[in-house]
């Protein structure tokens, strides 16, 4: 009976030491056609980046990306995942800033996010980009826009003919794999993407385990 007692003790403190050990925290993507003019971003200049925060993620869209890192290059089990894959699918105007030199038009989600915790995205859309994007209540944010290649800089202004869009409240949903996220569809083209939100912090969960793990060692000796 002690014996179950503590393994039940140690479960509950896994539990709520997971939900505790979640901190906010930023990730850039730098989204990019994947041609040779293409150069990557590097700014704490975005409307959710932090002081010192100026690490950007260089993703070619189209191509799946795993563990992205924070704005202060930290990492994450965070990954993008495109739900089309046309090479054709891309915008290229290198003689503006080296955040909306490039994009996409391919949908993708960003999967790993945490269920039950709410994220908020700015991204960086525009030529004539309508922007929809999904959360586990549905279809949260549509847009439309052309704030002009020439027009456009950073940290920008926000919102319809802007450089950029902000929607906050979005809780990610099962996307039916046991992984949760968030799905992005373009009439357009994106060419940078922040969210901001509670990321998992590997270190300290493999501190509370071992922590537990020694108490429960303690107990049985």
């Amino acid at each position: 009976m002690k014996k179950m007692r503590l393994s039940a003790l140690l479960a509950g403190v896994l539990v709520v030491g997971i939900g505790s050990f979640a901190a906010a925290d930023v990730i850039n993507i730098d989204v990019e056609a994947g041609v040779p003019s293409d150069t990557n971003h590097s700014g704490a200049d975005g409307p959710l980046s932090s002081p010192g925060g100026a690490f950007w993620n260089f993703v070619i869209g189209g191509l799946d990306a795993s563990d992205l890192y924070t704005e202060f290059a930290g990492p994450t089990p965070f990954d993008i995942v495109y739900l089309t894959a046309d090479g054709n699918a891309s915008y290229s105007d290198p003689g503006i800033n080296n955040l909306q030199d490039s994009g996409s038009y391919n949908a993708f989600q960003i999967l790993d996010l945490l269920p039950g915790q709410t994220y908020t995205v700015a991204a960086y859309v525009g030529h004539n980009g309508g922007f929809l994007v999904q959360d586990a209540n549905g279809s949260q944010a549509y847009f439309y826009g052309d704030p002009g290649a020439d027009g456009w800089s950073l940290p920008g202004s926000q919102g319809n003919g802007g450089d950029y869009f902000l929607v906050s409240g979005l809780m990610p949903y099962d996307t039916g794999n046991g992984e949760y996220g968030l799905w992005f569809s373009l009439d357009g083209t994106i060419t940078g993407l922040q969210i901001s939100g509670p990321i998992p912090e590997p270190s300290s969960l493999i501190l509370l385990l071992l922590g537990g793990l020694a108490l429960l060692r303690r107990t049985r000796g």
